[in-house]
């Protein structure tokens, strides 16, 4: 899977959704009231080891202690049927951390792969503020974008969604003003906003707006 620094093999991943059965068919814009988008709130699995903060309003996330190879850290929100920015400001903690998104299963929800990081899936899309890569299916489909200040350890990653009722879509990262290529997206497709946090201390806030 897709590090450039070594692989995690310490403590648990911490997983709320298990991952989609390959034969499962993706959720439909069209299977959803126009109306229905959910609500942008960070969904975390409780582990006794771990402790994983996430706000009273639900838009930020902070691993504060214990053990783990990741967490993951989805909304609760599903996105389609429109154009969106969606915003992660993120604190990396001198490592990795994904953030992005992933396709939403009709039955099993989203797929977070075998490996269970973002990105892990061929359904899910992640950017690596550390290293400048865009990561899914875990490899790296494009790299040399912008990386955060190495002395500010922290900053904003933008992801924009057009997210057509019927036909294609297509989303893009943007960081520092810089966008990645775009990715080209399922008919119909709903997406489900999502950070992984690969390091004690990190924490990601994130806000949409439809545009």
């Amino acid at each position: 899977f897709f590090f450039r620094s070594s692989p995690r093999t310490m403590g648990p991943v911490v997983s709320p959704i298990p991952p989609l059965a390959p034969e499962a068919a993706l959720m439909k814009a069209t299977d959803l009231q126009p109306e229905d988008q959910g609500e942008l709130r960070f969904m975390c699995a409780k582990h006794p080891s771990l402790e994983v903060h996430v706000s009273k309003d639900g838009t930020t996330v902070e691993w504060t202690r214990g053990e783990a190879a990741w967490v993951q850290c989805p909304t609760t929100a599903h996105l389609h049927s429109g154009l969106y920015r969606v915003t992660f400001d993120t604190v990396l903690k001198g490592d990795q951390i994904g953030v992005g998104f992933l396709l939403d299963g009709a039955k099993a929800g989203p797929d977070w792969g075998f490996f269970g990081y973002l990105g892990a899936s061929g359904t899910a899309w992640a950017y690596d503020p550390w290293t400048g890569d865009v990561v899914t299916a875990t490899r790296s489909i494009e790299s040399g974008l912008p990386t955060f200040d190495r002395a500010c350890d922290a900053g904003t990653v933008v992801l924009e969604l057009h997210l057509p009722r019927a036909g294609p879509g297509s989303a893009i990262f943007l960081v520092d003003g810089k966008a990645s290529r775009a990715i080209e997206l399922p008919e119909s497709s709903v997406v489900v906003p999502a950070a992984c946090l690969l390091q004690v201390g990190q924490s990601c806030t994130v806000s949409a707006l439809a545009l």
